[in-house]
């Protein structure tokens, strides 16, 4: 699969930033036209209301969609949008209910196939959108490998379509670094160096919620990304025996982690820390640096009192290709079956469309679209991403292909940070389940 950043996408073309003091950064200008999704059809001429289910990680995230829906309702009074916000574990749990029981919404903004659209698509209960894709431009406007790959069991059928991009990495608090003279770390050894400057002026390296158990794995997807070829992280992901968990790579990468709790670089009380509260000592400035991803990307450019800004892990073994763990289209748009079908349709045309994707950019979102003119990112912030993203290739989450096989990625790194098991034994345990997984699961 093609890297997202300046190849087959325009959008993603961006300059690096010669001074960090500048309010925008405008990418250069894309390499070709792109062709508009095709305009909704008229209004219906009866009122129709949709109802819209969309997957939030944070209370902030609605405001994006309530604004589109504003905007979709003033263009077309006849429709109305029902809006209704879920946390991720909230979608997980209330869309299959509602799918078997005839309540599912008209259309949603959905965890990937990876997480949950698989089950929906086996059900028979989507819309296939794969001709009405192609009829509404969106193939042409977002490159189609980067829907594929949020389509991999069904290519090349398509069932969602994504509507932003993300990426995960290290937001560090750059008012910090420079009054310490520290500068971004872009070799390992750089990374150890900054993290042991932090640690001796008594500021917290690493900030982690450990307690929750992703975070933690999030941090060690960083790791893998660069010490084992993606080739063979995509047998993982594809439950290919041929590849194992408790390759060496995979166990060095593991060894990091306990490393670095064990010097001091990661928040010594990860463990009983949550993600909220792990982002929230971040803001605070206790933490100079966390991990996490894009869609943080908001709070991170407004909460914060210092200037925060962000760089991709550096490279394990830089000589392999640099992929990201957690680098990929987010969140799709999906059809389920029912009567409002084409209204839906419209309503998910419209999202997708230049106007729209222009405004989700305005707000800081990374979206795939492919404008005949990008516009200037918003914030410097915003701009990291875009630099990084040019500089790297994409990678998996591994959790969300095999949820059994995640729950103890999660429990093992945990219990390698407590100091209750080694390294090795940590992924001889998600062997142990790994084996007992098919890829029919």
């Amino acid at each position: 699969m093609k890297g997202f950043i300046g190849r087959a996408s325009p959008i993603f073309m961006v300059v690096l930033f010669a001074a960090c003091t500048s309010p925008a950064v405008s990418p250069p200008p894309a390499t070709g036209p792109a062709t508009s999704a095709s305009a909704p059809t008229d209004s219906p001429a009866a009122p129709v209301t949709l109802k819209f289910w969309v997957n939030t990680s944070t209370p902030d995230d609605p405001a994006i969609w309530t604004a589109a829906v504003a905007r979709y309702q003033a263009k077309y009074p006849n429709v109305t949008v029902e809006l209704t916000p879920l946390l991720f574990e909230d979608f997980l749990r209330n869309m299959p209910l509602a799918l078997d029981a005839g309540t599912a919404p008209d259309i949603a903004s959905s965890p990937t196939l990876a997480h949950a659209q698989d089950r929906y698509v086996k059900a028979g209960k989507l819309l296939d959108l794969t001709e009405i894709a192609e009829a509404r431009g969106w193939t042409t406007n977002i490159d189609p490998e980067i829907i594929a790959f949020n389509n991999p069991t069904v290519t090349p059928r398509i069932f969602g379509v994504p509507w932003a991009m993300s990426t995960v990495g290290i937001f560090y608090n750059k008012t910090l670094f420079d009054s310490l003279n520290l500068t971004v770390p872009t070799t390992m050894q750089e990374f150890v160096d900054v993290a042991a400057a932090l640690q001796a002026n008594d500021v917290i390296p690493v900030s982690v919620g450990g307690r929750d158990g992703w975070p933690l794995a999030h941090l060690w997807y960083q790791l893998i990304h660069t010490s084992t070829p993606y080739d063979y992280l995509t047998k993982l992901t594809e439950i290919d025996h041929d590849a194992s968990y408790n390759d060496a790579s995979l166990v060095q990468a593991a060894q990091i982690v306990a490393d670095w709790y064990e010097a001091g670089y990661l928040d010594r009380n990860m463990l009983t820390t949550n993600f909220q509260d792990a982002s929230a000592a971040f803001v605070a400035g206790r933490a100079a640096m966390t991990v996490t991803g894009a869609w943080q990307l908001n709070d991170f450019s407004t909460a914060p009192e210092f200037e925060a800004r962000f760089f991709p892990m550096p490279q394990v073994d830089p000589s392999l290709p640099w992929h990201v763990g957690g680098q990929a289209p987010f969140d799709d748009l999906i059809i389920p079956l029912g009567p409002n079908e084409a209204a839906a349709v419209d309503f998910m045309d419209y999202l997708l469309s230049e106007e729209n994707m222009i405004e989700f950019w305005n707000d800081g979102e990374i979206v795939p679209y492919r404008f005949a003119t990008p516009p200037a990112a918003p914030t410097l912030l915003q701009g990291d991403f875009y630099a990084a993203m040019q500089r790297t290739l994409p990678g998996y989450f591994m959790d969300p292909y095999n949820p059994k096989v995640g729950d103890t990625i999660y429990s093992s790194l945990q219990d390698l940070v407590s100091g209750k098991i080694s390294a090795q034994e940590a992924m001889d345990k998600v062997q142990a389940v790994y084996l007992q997984q098919s890829p029919a699961e």
